[in-house]
């Protein structure tokens, strides 16, 4: 039997990344939902993991706790792995297990710490892909175990950008999954934070973001490249401008046209 770890995740490719390893008939020792207001999907998480015989459920309220902490290095795990937590783990939980922790990141680090890591990468021409990393306090800081670049697409959203990058993800933390069972020190790369990027949640919503300038003076792919990283699955963080006293909200859409020297204009 494989040494015990620790599953932390919400969103629905935590979901998808639980049941993948229970599959491989691997399941953690101990599941630690969020508690946070915004949180998605721990209902989904426990029911996944209590039908696969698994009852150590906690929260990330508890992982503070110098109580649940010890009672987790009582448990001897090898490592905690994070899919999308949304909760900060300090430091004594994350020295809890032998092995510390790892972290599934939707960007290519160190570019795009933080979040909304497809908009930023749009908005920056930044690269984009999914990283598996150790994690530290500081945030998607730790060093590099496996990554993987997913090329941006002149017709991608953030949207459609994001779901390319959680199916990478999930493909990038199964394909390592072995590897990461071994009982050999991970093999890392630096992730060197002076030549990366890094954003707070805050700053897709700040107006010199948000803000279309309807009387500035801009080409159609600065003003593309603007809609579409703000192109997500919710209005509210769509690109906004102001006319004749009325606000309007903006996203695109893109087809690609084949063919195109075959096409008939009328």
């Amino acid at each position: 039997m494989s040494d015990p770890y620790l599953f932390a995740g919400d969103r629905g490719i935590a979901v998808t990344a639980l049941c993948a390893l229970i599959e491989r008939e691997d399941p953690p020792a101990v599941l630690c939902i969020s508690d946070r207001y915004g949180a998605s999907h721990a209902a989904g998480l426990r029911e996944v993991f209590r039908a696969a015989g698994g009852d150590a459920v906690i929260t990330g309220s508890e992982l503070r706790s110098p109580h649940t902490v010890e009672w987790l290095k009582g448990l001897n795990l090898s490592f905690g792995l994070s899919v999308h937590f949304p909760d900060l783990v300090r430091r004594p939980a994350l020295r809890a297990p032998r092995r510390g922790w790892l972290n599934l990141h939707p960007a290519y680090l160190p570019y795009n710490r933080g979040w909304h890591t497809p908009s930023w990468a749009i908005l920056e021409q930044t690269p984009a892909g999914a990283t598996l990393h150790e994690m530290a306090e500081a945030v998607d800081a730790g060093a590099i175990v496996a990554q993987r670049e997913v090329p941006v697409s002149p017709g991608d959203t953030a949207h459609t950008l994001y779901q390319r990058l959680l199916d990478v993800e999930v493909d990038l933390l199964l394909s390592t999954w072995t590897a990461l069972r071994q009982p050999e020190p991970w093999a890392t790369i630096a992730n060197d934070p002076d030549r990366g990027t890094a954003h707070h949640s805050r700053e897709l919503s700040e107006a010199m973001v948000r803000e279309l300038d309807l009387d500035r003076s801009t080409t159609p792919r600065q003003v593309l490249d603007h809609l579409r990283a703000l192109t997500t699955d919710r209005w509210s963080e769509a690109a906004e401008f102001e006319t004749d006293g009325r606000r309007f909200r903006v996203r695109v859409e893109f087809q690609e046209v084949e063919e195109a020297g075959d096409r008939t204009l009328t």
